[in-house]
């Protein structure tokens, strides 16, 4: 009975604590320190031209969820490095 208990309590601590990422929830990056934003909401992670990536060697915020460094994304780590077709958002 108590290890049954402890598997419970165990898999409803770890649905409590994860972040699930809603997939249309707004992300936005900046390569400059917010400078500059991309609207990446519909946007892959990867490495071509129209796609972008977090550099996970510097522990920075890649992802944001409003274009102000004050909504950080939890758990988007890195560099904001947007592809080079990627186009910026008019400064508002």
């Amino acid at each position: 009975m108590l290890p049954a208990l402890g598997l419970v309590l165990g898999a409803t601590m770890a649905l409590a604590f994860s972040l699930p990422q809603i997939e249309d929830e707004p992300r936005y990056g900046t390569p400059d320190n917010g400078v500059t934003w991309y609207d990446v909401t519909e946007v892959d992670h990867g490495g071509s031209a129209n796609q972008f990536q977090c550099d996970s060697e510097v522990s920075a915020t890649c992802l944001y969820s409003e274009p102000d460094l004050d909504f950080p994304i939890l758990g988007e780590s890195g560099n904001f490095a947007p592809g080079s077709q990627l186009t910026p958002i008019p400064p508002m």
